[in-house]
């Protein structure tokens, strides 16, 4: 069952300064409330940063926090078994099961040309409960750039070759490492 959702965002960064020529960082706050289930609230936070240095114009690294929060949802006791929820938690568990979760990882990217970079990341759980068997990954991508043919509006011309470049480097989100349950 997909659940509705809806969700309060706040995405910042910085770059295109004389300090921040070769680096940036970029921060989401995401604050979703999500349908009840079972007259359940488990509403949640994600809070994702990433912090960056242009090694060269066309060699990015990064580092990568991805923090999730339930508020409320079910926890689970691996010494209870399925025992300790209801039949209609049992049915519903993947829905309710409260997940928190901290990630943090490193990664690549490499400029091929003006529209095209391909990237490599990786991360790991440095803390979590309720959360899947996985412990690291590894995610490999391509991010394409496209124009309109309309003429960018801005004079500035670092913050230009800042966004042309920063927008070529991958974006980690919280739904992008894993889905919500």
């Amino acid at each position: 069952m997909h659940l509705r959702m809806r969700s309060v965002r706040n995405f910042s960064g910085k770059g295109a300064s004389p300090f921040f020529r070769t680096r940036f960082f970029r921060h989401a706050l995401i604050y979703s409330f999500v349908e009840h289930t079972l007259g359940r609230s488990h509403n949640r936070t994600n809070i994702d940063a990433e912090v960056g240095y242009f090694v060269t114009s066309r060699i990015a690294v990064t580092g990568i926090a991805s923090y999730a929060r339930h508020h409320g949802g079910l926890d689970y006791d691996s010494s209870k078994g399925l025992d300790q929820w209801t039949p209609e938690e049992l049915l519903k568990h993947d829905e309710l099961m409260r997940s928190n979760q901290l990630d943090v990882g490193g990664g690549a990217a490499v400029l091929i040309n003006k529209s095209t970079s391909v990237y490599a990341n990786y991360l790991t759980i440095v803390s979590g409960i309720n959360g899947r068997a996985l412990n690291s990954g590894i995610m490999l991508g391509i991010n394409v750039r496209f124009r309109s043919r309309k003429p960018h509006v801005s004079e500035n011309v670092a913050e230009r070759e800042f966004t042309a470049l920063s927008s070529l480097l991958p974006t980690i989100r919280h739904g992008e490492l894993r889905p919500c349950h």
